[in-house]
């Protein structure tokens, strides 16, 4: 039985979220992080266009390292969780 009246229980379930659930932002990021996610339209463009992304992000991480920078990359999705960037940042400039 509901120890809640149905006010209340309206009330309880109207402060439950639909969307940008922790659990959901936590796989979003990580398939973020895998590059795994697709558009669903124009496939072969995005495959293209993303792949070249790649080779012009790492050719670019080459050349920094190259030059004797060390480089973090932060990637605009990880912003969400800023506690975890700041642990990141931390961690790169204490190294």
């Amino acid at each position: 039985m509901d120890t809640l009246s149905p006010t209340e229980r309206s009330a309880r379930m109207s402060l439950m979220r639909g969307k940008d659930t922790g659990p959901e932002l936590v796989v979003r990021r990580r398939l973020n992080a895998t590059s795994y996610r697709l558009p669903k339209s124009r496939l072969d463009f995005w495959r293209t266009k993303l792949d070249g992304n790649r080779r012009r992000d790492a050719r670019t991480l080459r050349a920094l390292r190259s030059a004797g920078w060390r480089v973090l990359v932060v990637w605009e999705c990880q912003l969400r969780d800023l506690p975890a960037v700041a642990d990141r940042l931390h961690d790169f400039l204490d190294a």
